[in-house]
């Protein structure tokens, strides 16, 4: 384990294992060829890992859709089935659409990473 990977050791000099990130909940959204209603991200999440049971597009701030051929969605992500997905909340919101013919269930963890946690001077090197 690097020291620039996470610095922070507990108040007795202890170092601290290296989960880097601390869960803030989760949700599971249906994966429909319907659009799912509008999903609230919580607060201050900059982090968040993604599965689902089907393939799936994730978009953040706009209605998910199925784009047509060659046609790019930088605000959205393809999640595969069966897999998970460590991505950057974009934004406040983010809706789901089914990638495939089936409908399935996508679920959401969020997280905040630690060094948001801690103190400034913990995460200074001296």
């Amino acid at each position: 384990m690097s020291n620039d990977r996470y610095p922070l050791s507990t108040a007795d000099g202890k170092a601290i294992p290296f989960e880097v990130l601390s869960p803030k909940g989760f949700l599971t959204v249906a994966a429909t060829a319907v659009v799912s209603n509008s999903v609230a991200v919580p607060a201050n999440t900059s982090i968040m890992s993604v599965s689902s049971t089907v393939d799936t597009i994730l978009r953040f701030g706009a209605a998910a859709s199925v784009p047509a051929t060659e046609t790019l969605l930088s605000d959205a992500i393809w999640i595969p089935a069966n897999m998970v997905v460590m991505i950057a909340a974009l934004s406040s919101t983010f809706t789901v659409i089914r990638g495939g013919a089936s409908d399935g269930t996508v679920t959401a963890q969020f997280y905040n990473a630690w060094a948001g946690l801690s103190l400034t001077t913990q995460n200074q090197r001296r």
